[in-house]
């Protein structure tokens, strides 16, 4: 919900998305679906992958995450629809990181919770592990691919994207360090 509520800002500072919605996008305008479907579609199709390679990291959360997220931005896009869009650049950038921020911390919740990991942070974690990167060096490779792929498909983008695209990474791995100490197992 906490991640659904950082995207909906990411929509809201008319910026650009992350990486996934804009594959959504581009998804949702090629099939002419609303987007919380083509986000479904997209895990889904992201989640058949994963089976192969990380059983062992999925759970209720992988669940979660592949049918409740759509709904949660589409829910939460409604509920601040109301409020006034940001008018200046730099406004515009602080709603930006703001829903970065908001996003990563959703995401590095559950990621702590050991619940189950969706299928963006499985093909994340397989990759982190394979090539022995850093959590935020695996997710650019990731997020940056996912994003050329929506661009191709004709997905909503833009300096808020790249910006997200280059630091949600970088912020997860920055959030699941301090859920680490504040939360120790």
């Amino acid at each position: 919900m906490i991640s659904g509520f950082g995207t909906s800002l990411l929509y809201k500072s008319t910026l650009g998305t992350n990486a996934m919605a804009t594959l959504s996008d581009g998804l949702a305008n090629i099939l002419n679906i609303q987007y919380e479907t083509a986000n479904t579609l997209v895990n889904v199709a992201m989640f058949i992958p994963s089976l192969s390679f990380s059983k062992n990291k999925m759970g209720i959360g992988t669940i979660l995450m592949i049918f409740t997220m759509g709904l949660y931005i589409n829910f939460w896009s409604q509920a601040i629809a109301g409020l006034p869009e940001p008018s200046s650049l730099f406004s515009k950038v602080i709603v930006n990181l703001i829903g970065i921020n908001l996003m990563s911390i959703g995401l590095s919740i559950y990621i702590k919770e050991d619940a189950g990991l969706g299928p963006l942070e499985i093909i994340t974690d397989l990759i982190r592990n394979r090539l022995n990167w850093s959590y935020g060096k695996s997710r650019l490779l990731i997020e940056g691919s996912i994003l050329l792929l929506g661009i191709l498909m004709g997905g909503v983008f833009g300096l808020g994207t790249v910006i997200c695209v280059v630091s949600v990474g970088l912020f997860i791995e920055f959030y699941i360090r301090v859920f680490n100490k504040v939360f120790p197992n």
